[in-house]
């Protein structure tokens, strides 16, 4: 059938902009056996001093069994810049066509 639709081509010369790199640290918190680090805790001498120096020994010490227990793991995440066309509606409906093809497969 004919159509009233004319094909439209156009070539432009420009770039997509350069991916940005994020380092992200994290710390596995969940993984922690409590009970290990409670006795490593209560194993922490504290001996005389001023306030301050105290504080500071306990912060330092407490730091030390952090990453002992939780070590901090870096990743390189690559951020992807934000597509202003892509926006909730289209969102919603790539999931629903995605929950009725699931649908189809499991029918067939």
């Amino acid at each position: 059938m004919p159509s009233d639709h004319k094909p439209v081509k156009c070539q432009l010369n420009i770039s997509r902009p350069p991916p940005v790199k994020v380092e992200i640290c994290s710390r596995k918190l969940r993984g922690i056996d409590v009970v290990k680090l409670k006795k490593d805790i209560d194993e922490l001498s504290l001996s005389m001093g001023t306030v301050s120096d105290l504080v500071d020994r306990y912060d330092s010490d407490l730091q030390r069994l952090l990453d002992i227990h939780a070590p901090l793991k870096k990743r390189l995440l690559t951020l992807r810049l934000l597509s202003p066309w892509f926006c909730d509606e289209l969102q919603k409906g790539k999931q629903q066509r995605r929950r009725l093809e699931r649908k189809m497969i499991n029918l067939g």
